[in-house]
């Protein structure tokens, strides 16, 4: 019986050796999926190439980005009309874009979408995005940690303001 038991805790030990192995396989993966969606962004300049991003030297983009999540994502992204809380950047994949049911664009590699929703409190879906993704992800929380965190610099800061205050004054009408 004795010898049962230690036959018993050896395969659970081996067993949970094979799940942290499993477990550290998977989480260098994916790192190593963060690392270079991340490299990818920085060198095809992605969101200089967004208007609200623009003006900004390339070290606050470079700290913008490495504070992006990771994530691979499909279906519905984001429904028209729902709170915006997330920037994001496709980094692999298609999404097609509708607002009330019809079709108005498709959005591809590197393209940009949801920027709205890092620069004002109460924004709001403009469209609905689906589409299978791997991106990069800003939530808005992040980005308020961000600014705040004088990570930015002041110029930084003060161009973005400078949009975020242009698009409310536009949602305004």
């Amino acid at each position: 019986r004795a010898r049962s038991i230690q036959e018993t805790s050896k395969m659970h030990k081996e067993r949970l050796m094979i799940r942290i192995k499993k477990s550290r396989i998977h989480r260098d993966s994916r790192l190593k999926a963060r690392l270079a969606a991340r490299a990818k962004v920085k060198k095809a300049k992605a969101l200089e190439r967004c208007k609200a991003f623009a003006t900004l030297e390339a070290k606050s983009i470079s700290q913008i980005v490495d504070s992006m999540e990771y994530r691979e994502v499909q279906g519905v992204i984001c429904k028209e009309g729902d709170a915006a809380e997330e920037l994001f950047v496709i980094v692999q994949g298609t999404c097609e874009v509708s607002i009330h049911g019809k079709h108005v664009a498709t959005l591809t590699e590197l393209a940009v979408f949801g920027e709205a929703a890092i620069f004002e409190e109460n924004a709001k879906r403009n469209a609905t995005v689906s589409g299978k993704i791997k991106a990069l992800v800003m939530p808005r929380s992040k980005w308020n940690l961000l600014l705040e965190s004088r990570v930015l610099s002041p110029a930084c800061v003060d161009a973005i303001k400078a949009v975020r205050d242009e698009r409310s004054a536009m949602n305004r009408g």
